[in-house]
């Protein structure tokens, strides 16, 4: 089973807008469906935005769907300087920033969580991915906070990659992140970036699901033979 985790309300809306003919039920997190890419049973479920959403939507997804991976689709405000909107991000590292005072970075960053991407080979892909680490905290990217991560290595930063993260690793299930950038810190005017945020958000989940997603299950399903055969 490949489920597929989906966070914001807004980004959830854009989902079931491009999915429209499918059935939606509820569970106690939020909506979900169920549907077929690449010849694979997939299901789609929503948390809601925040760490302990999304951890426990995360948790209660693997006992009751036992998956082999969870993608995590969605958006992310853009922290390195070399990135622009609707750019899409692996994440190949992730953590909370929110938890202790910015110092240090071991004191920022006390848990580095790294994702396993290597059954996917980038070089093979048809769609443009920039792998990078995209941090978690419970608030947005602001002019405030962004230099300060972006001297960490940081190149994104969202609600929810570490908590989901941390949740698979715990339960040693695959994971997948990959976002597009919605949005860019901006120190003048606030309102114009949760309006890019909005107007962005749209136009990135469909590329995510129309395109990314079908080429990413395909990848992992052909990897699968490969893994099984290194171990």
């Amino acid at each position: 089973m490949i489920i597929i985790h989906i966070n914001s309300n807004q980004e959830w809306k854009a989902t079931k807008h491009l999915m429209n003919s499918v059935e939606i039920k509820t569970y106690p997190y939020g909506e979900y469906f169920m549907t077929v890419i690449e010849n694979q049973e997939c299901i789609f479920y929503h948390s809601g935005a925040t760490k302990t959403l999304s951890a426990g939507a995360s948790q209660y997804a693997i006992d009751r769907w036992s998956p082999e991976i969870i993608f995590v689709l969605g958006t992310c405000g853009a922290v390195s300087e070399d990135l622009k909107p609707l750019d899409i991000i692996l994440a190949d590292q992730t953590a909370q920033y929110d938890v202790i005072p910015m110092k240090k970075r071991e004191n920022i960053f006390h848990e580095i969580i790294t994702i396993d991407n290597s059954w996917l080979n980038l070089a093979e892909f048809q769609y443009k991915l920039l792998k990078g680490f995209i941090a978690t905290a419970d608030q947005s990217v602001t002019a405030t906070n962004y230099q300060h991560l972006r001297s960490e290595e940081v190149i994104a930063a969202d609600w929810e990659t570490a908590s989901i993260a941390k949740i698979c690793a715990i339960n040693k299930v695959e994971c997948c992140v990959v976002r597009g950038v919605s949005d860019i810190p901006n120190e003048k005017d606030v309102n114009l970036q949760y309006e890019n945020y909005k107007r962005n958000t749209a136009i990135i989940m469909e590329k995510l699901i129309a395109s990314y997603l079908p080429s990413l299950i395909s990848h992992y399903n052909n990897s699968k033979p490969n893994l099984n055969s290194s171990k």
